[in-house]
């Protein structure tokens, strides 16, 4: 079986000891070239749940949020946004006034604090990387 592209050709072999035998190969002008087997890593789809533990700060300070996920599937997702309750919660800066940062780890800072915050659960909502299916968290952090 083979996948043609402008200048790629994807072949893939079904072979009875691996399953699969993947093959790219490229076809230039002058040239042809092919590389070696390529490795391949299978991802099994499979159910998981999201947390968000309580997060323990003082009134005024800052509350760190983060949305913990299995090690099984943690490579494949990312923190696409956070919950306030039933409102999505967008980062702002400091310097303009705004009370939540959301960092490329996942975390969430709420700046700030206040007897306030604790009266809405505060969930993350995850992306996977590969299926782009969403998650919510199933246990929401206050």
């Amino acid at each position: 079986m083979a996948f043609r592209s402008d200048r790629l050709i994807l072949q893939v072999y079904f072979s009875s000891n691996f399953g699969l035998d993947i093959r790219l190969r490229r076809d230039g002008p002058l040239e042809k070239m092919c590389t070696n087997t390529l490795v391949y890593v299978s991802v099994l789809d499979q159910d998981y749940d999201l947390q968000v533990f309580p997060s323990y700060a003082f009134l005024g300070n800052t509350a760190v949020m983060k949305c913990l996920m299995p090690a099984f599937v943690k490579e494949f997702l990312a923190v696409d946004s956070w919950m306030w309750g039933s409102e999505t919660i967008r980062s702002n800066l400091a310097e303009d006034g705004g009370r939540y940062s959301v960092f490329a780890d996942g975390e969430l800072h709420v700046r700030n604090a206040s007897s306030r915050d604790s009266t809405k659960p505060f969930r993350c909502l995850a992306k996977h990387r590969l299926t782009g299916a969403k998650t919510v968290s199933s246990i929401s952090g206050r």
